[in-house]
């Protein structure tokens, strides 16, 4: 594990080698430096977080001394953990670059799988929603084995179809009898929804989704992908139920956002509707890109990163309470 000096100046330990101390010093944001000199040394610390170019599992990216939640960050279908939520033209890899200077006391962790659609679907295969989702309370348990980490809340901010591996997440780490899986569901205070379909209950609506999904990446979508819907459509349905279930149970200690495109891909149109994207009776939201980009921010000034940025704020004052916690406004609150 090594350190590095964030843009705020404190310093913090991350896993993975983001750049020497003189790199750290003279970051993406630093005084002294042209454009082309901050996204060099941007696009290098994004590198450096996935040694390897490794992304697959769940993988710690920032760890503060003082954390009071875990942030884990889910991409959709054809996505990556390393890409989905980076702007290429800056280099700025948000989860990184920017929120951890805006909540000082985050965790942040991001969870790679194949993204692949029609394994994604297919329960027959291997890499699949279910699958997906046991590796991620396992990987996360594991994450989770300290003292100080083992009750910590967790927030999930997942992209897409990344939502739907979050929801079967929660049924099935309700569903275990091993406490530090089950403690996954238990300790999960809040989900951020990027473009993510909540109608899993109406396979025309779901496949149609997943067919704009697949078309805005510039990929075709064949006869594999409805046959396996059709075939797991009960799973997808059941999905949805639990996940529904779940909300309403957990109502007192879960929050809640849904965020939504507000345009469309060329040659593509809307991806994920408002209403698809929607949850009723909690706060839906938009941000002015289309489906592939509504992950991707430059600065911290980019109105979609306030946004969820303030949804998170809002959910964190009360753990930072329960720690009796002073933070000042400097660190987010």
């Amino acid at each position: 594990m090594l350190s590095w000096k964030p843009r705020s100046g404190k310093r913090q330990r991350v896993v993975g080698r983001v750049g020497s101390r003189d790199k750290a010093s003279t970051g993406a944001n630093s005084p002294g430096l042209d454009d082309s000199a901050r996204s060099e040394s941007s696009r290098s610390e994004v590198q450096d977080l996935f040694p390897g170019n490794r992304t697959d599992g769940v993988r710690v990216l920032h760890t503060p001394d003082n954390a009071v939640v875990d942030i884990v960050f889910l991409h959709g279908l054809t996505g990556s953990a390393d890409k989905t939520f980076l702007h290429v033209e800056s280099h700025t890899y948000w989860p990184v670059h920017l929120l951890t200077k805006d909540i000082t006391d985050a965790r942040i962790l991001t969870f790679g799988y194949d993204a692949n659609v029609v394994n994604f679907f297919d329960s027959a295969g291997q890499n699949t929603l279910q699958s997906h989702a046991l590796d991620l309370i396992g990987d996360l348990a594991d994450k989770r084995d300290t003292q100080s980490s083992a009750t910590r809340k967790i927030f999930f901010i997942a992209h897409s179809l990344g939502g739907l591996v979050v929801k079967q997440a929660m049924a099935l780490s309700k569903s275990e009898s091993q406490q530090h899986l089950k403690s996954i569901q238990e300790h999960t205070a809040g989900i951020v929804f990027l473009g993510t379909p909540h109608r899993g209950s109406d396979l025309a609506a779901l496949a149609n989704a997943v067919n704009a999904i697949v078309k805005a990446t510039g990929k075709n979508t064949n006869a594999d992908i409805m046959q396996v819907l059709k075939r797991d459509s009960q799973l997808l349905a059941s999905v949805e139920k639990f996940f529904g279930n779940w909300v309403n149970e957990s109502r007192a200690r879960i929050e809640l956002a849904c965020f939504c495109e507000e345009l469309g891909v060329r040659q593509v149109g809307m991806v994920v509707t408002r209403e698809s994207a929607s949850i009723p009776d909690w706060p839906s939201l938009s941000i002015h890109a289309n489906h592939m980009d509504m992950t991707k921010f430059a600065s911290s000034e980019d109105l979609g990163y306030q946004r969820i940025l303030g949804q998170l704020k809002r959910w964190i004052r009360p753990l930072r309470a329960q720690q009796g916690q002073y933070v000042p406004s400097s660190a987010g609150n």
